[in-house]
């Protein structure tokens, strides 16, 4: 590590950008630390991973601060820094509520939508693709009859629009029509998904069991997780980047997956009961990948929901209880692949 000390002397802000480059692609992992530099005090804290291609991280500075550059992968690398008038600094739009927030149901829902910043105006899709600026202006409460993804963006004039809200609405009984390994037929209920717990997964999801992809797995008497089609991949091991799941034993966090155009992994419950399972994804190096999800009945091939997933370099879980003999079927729709990172088994919230 090392530190490079500022002493800004006018008065004014200015703009400071630091160019990193982990020039020999070597899974560089470093963490820049912004600090006051007469007392010491943490100001700003960035933690970089990925950066073969190159990354400027910017700030907005006056004063006197230290910057210090420490490791967490390799070693911490600067290529070079530069000095700018200061620009002002815009504002973000809340992110829109979704109202209810995904599930799935036996009925039409009506949806409802809102936003925390005054004056914003709020546009949705309901295809699962990202609104833009002329998409659908939300007015009012609006009815779903069928299966959909809401996705929601808010815009105001001079500032930054939000982020994207995403829920996923599945109506339907939640069961299939064919036949399983519980002799019962196939049933599912869609929980919905996390973006908000991303590697703590402890103690949230795997009371049952788990599957952190390139550290361990423990599997519960029910079923045994099969997957097929799929290749392996470590992008970070360690890493501190939040995303990165836990190790099993608590002690650190990587960021691995299985990945291919198209891989499945089949999920034969066979003791008869629902239970709950959670899946990880995270587009670990943002590459801007969307895949298709598709949960299929085993024995028929018949397909019980689709689920379209983009946006999910923050990682994302997406939650089933689930009776039977079920394969999830991934599909690379944009960017290198299709990934899953983690595979968690828990109690299910009722018995269907």
């Amino acid at each position: 590590g090392f530190s490079i000390d500022l002493a800004i002397t006018d008065g004014q802000a200015h703009r400071v950008a630091f160019y990193l480059l982990d020039w020999d692609y070597a899974n560089r992992n470093e963490t820049v630390q912004v600090l006051d530099g007469d007392t010491g005090a943490l100001l700003n804290t960035q933690t970089v991973s990925a950066f073969g291609s190159g990354i400027y991280l910017i700030w907005n500075i006056s004063g006197h601060v230290t910057v210090r550059l420490s490791p967490n992968s390799g070693n911490a690398v600067l290529s070079g820094f530069f000095f700018g008038n200061a620009a002002p600094v815009q504002q973000t739009v809340a992110t829109p509520g979704i109202s209810p927030n995904g599930g799935s149901f036996s009925s039409p829902q009506n949806v409802t939508l809102s936003d925390a910043t005054a004056g914003a105006e709020i546009r949705y899709t309901t295809d699962g693709s990202d609104p833009v600026s002329t998409s659908t202006l939300y007015s009012a409460p609006f009815a779903l009859s069928s299966s959909a993804i809401v996705k929601a963006k808010a815009f105001e004039n001079g500032m930054q629009s939000s982020a994207i809200a995403s829920a996923s609405f599945t109506i339907s009984s939640g069961s299939s029509g064919g036949g399983s390994g519980s002799g019962a037929g196939s049933k599912f209920v869609y929980v919905g998904t996390d973006s908000a717990t991303q590697g703590n997964w402890s103690p949230t999801y795997g009371s049952d069991g788990y599957n952190i992809l390139g550290n361990a797995a423990v599997n519960p008497s029910y079923v045994q997780p099969t997957a097929t089609g799929k290749q392996d991949w470590t992008w970070n091991q360690p890493t501190t980047d939040v995303r990165g799941l836990k190790t099993a034993d608590g002690s650190s966090r990587l960021g691995a997956c299985w990945y291919g155009n198209m891989f499945s992994v089949n999920f034969n419950l066979t003791d008869g009961k629902t239970h709950r399972l959670a899946v990880y994804c995270c587009d670990w190096d943002y590459a801007g990948r969307v895949e298709t999800v598709d949960l299929l009945d085993t024995a028929s091939g018949a397909v019980l929901q689709t689920i379209t997933l983009s946006n999910f370099a923050g990682g994302q879980y997406l939650i089933w209880d689930l009776k039977g003999n079920v394969t999830l079927r991934l599909t690379k729709t944009a960017g290198p692949n299709a990934v899953i990172n983690g595979l968690f088994l828990q109690p299910a919230g009722q018995q269907l």
